[in-house]
């Protein structure tokens, strides 16, 4: 089997991280060819030294990528349209699989691989409307073009049940594959928690809740921990640690600033060592507005720490009701904390159990790869 993967995103997100496992996974005994953006330079970095480990991975950089109102240029964009074609017929592959994350992204990918005569596969972790996604500008206009894309692919892989539904109500011919986000737990370690608060500078008395993502309050929505500790009364000892970059990242540090609430928020970058971090972390929360199956909710479940997420998409999926609060809703962002906070130790060491039998690598892979081999049949 020849499978050729196509994402034009510029940068590397979740799926991206997930996409780059179902590679690794797949070269592994098959023939695989990535199709990616040229500037994309972490992205290219993973896929260079997964060659140093294998002959069966070929890359091949291109000079376009998702912008604003993709999904539009995709169908205009004719010249695009060809060098991707060409490029997919040139590889010769059994199948595409395109990344997109949400189903603008790599559009470019659907309709080469549709055009090129190739059975297409859409990796699409996300299916949110426009609206819940907070797109205003031409919205019905761009749904009715998302509804085009939507009919391309001749199978659909997604992380979620929610998910899973949504795609079916928007092409009820494919077949929806759910296959949930695997995670390397092996990887994971921890810091003593002495050790990571003083790494950090948060004292080793404080109740630390952690914010990971990126900063950007459309999707992740970590405004609403300004909201909550200037509208609510939390327990004196709670701190928050928010960690990530992003388009929100300065105007966060602002708000906290001008309201003087920076001596409970620690604020740090994105980091690939992520030990000191969860070493210093008591409680996760995960605000998003929308989301795939986030890898922190997994990470966070792994190391048996409560967690509190807005009930949407994996969260509703995955934890307890009284772990849950309204998307927005800063008093129940508060009173979810407070009752996760005297979470016993079945329900975290359950979620442990759940990481390790349901959520490794090997099964994330092997679903994955399953999926991709029966769209060519």
């Amino acid at each position: 089997m020849h499978v050729l993967f196509y994402d034009d995103y510029h940068d590397v997100g979740g799926h991206e991280v997930m996409t780059m496992h179902a590679v690794r996974h797949l070269a592994r005994k098959h023939s695989v060819t990535c199709i990616v953006y040229e500037h994309n330079t972490r992205l290219l970095a993973i896929l260079a030294d997964m060659q140093q480990k294998t002959s069966n991975l070929s890359v091949i950089a291109s000079p376009y990528r998702s912008r604003r109102l993709q999904e539009c240029r995709s169908i205009l964009d004719v010249r695009a349209h060809l060098h991707i074609r060409n490029k997919m017929r040139q590889a010769r592959p059994d199948v595409v699989v395109v990344a997109q994350g949400r189903i603008e992204l790599s559009t470019l990918g659907l309709l080469a691989g549709k055009t090129a005569g190739l059975p297409v596969v859409s990796y699409l972790p996300m299916a949110h409307p426009l609206r819940i996604a907070g797109t205003r500008f031409g919205s019905c206009i761009r749904e009715q073009v998302d509804s085009i894309h939507y009919q391309l692919p001749r199978r659909f892989v997604t992380c979620t049940e929610s998910a899973r539904k949504t795609i079916e109500s928007r092409n009820r011919r494919a077949k929806v594959v759910v296959v949930p986000n695997g995670l390397d737990y092996h990887a994971l370690s921890v810091r003593p928690k002495a050790e990571a608060r003083a790494a950090l500078g948060i004292p080793i008395d404080r109740y630390v809740v952690t914010v990971v993502g990126r900063v950007d309050y459309r999707q992740k929505g970590q405004d609403i921990i300004l909201s909550t500790l200037r509208e609510h009364t939390l327990p004196e000892d709670c701190h928050f640690l928010v960690v990530g970059d992003g388009p929100c990242a300065a105007d966060f540090r602002n708000r906290a600033g001008r309201g003087d609430l920076l001596e409970k928020i620690t604020l740090l970058p994105w980091s690939k060592d992520m030990s000191a971090i969860y070493g210093a972390t008591d409680m996760v929360a995960i605000p998003s507005r929308y989301e795939g199956y986030p890898l922190v909710l997994l990470e966070a479940m792994y190391h048996r720490l409560p967690i509190i997420g807005s009930r949407v998409d994996a969260m509703a999926d995955v934890l307890p009701e009284d772990w849950l609060f309204a998307v927005g809703d800063a008093r129940g962002f508060t009173e979810a904390l407070n009752r996760a906070r005297r979470s016993d130790g079945v329900v975290l060491s359950r979620n442990r159990e759940q990481v390790v039998r349901h959520h490794s690598l090997e099964r994330f892979g092997a679903e994955f790869e399953k999926a991709v081999a029966d769209a060519i049949g």
